[in-house]
C-alpha cells in the first residue's frame, strides 16, 4: 500500500489527483520528499526540491544554482 493511503495528513491530497497535471511540492513546506510527491501524484510532473526563499536559489551565483538543481535531479532519479 503506498505510503499516502497509510498517512492521514496526505489523505487531502488524494482528492486533486485526477486534476493535477503539475504539482509544485515544497519539500520544505510538506514533510515529505519529491519521491513521496511523485508517489502522491503519479501522472504529473514534480516540481520543487530547491529552497526559494533564502539559500542557492535566492543568494547562489549562477554555478551554484546550476550544482544544486544537480543533486536535486539526481536525488529524484531523474538523471
Amino acid at each position: 500500500m503506498p505510503f499516502w493511503k497509510r498517512s492521514r495528513q496526505n489523505n487531502r491530497f488524494r482528492d486533486y489527483v485526477p486534476f493535477c497535471n503539475a504539482a509544485n511540492w515544497g519539500v520544505y513546506e510538506a514533510p515529505f520528499s519529491l519521491q513521496q510527491g511523485k508517489s502522491l501524484f503519479p501522472d504529473a510532473a514534480i516540481m520543487g526540491g530547491l529552497a526559494n526563499r533564502s539559500g542557492v536559489l535566492v543568494n547562489g551565483t549562477e554555478e551554484e544554482i546550476r550544482s544544486e538543481v544537480h543533486k536535486v535531479l539526481q536525488d529524484f532519479g531523474a538523471i
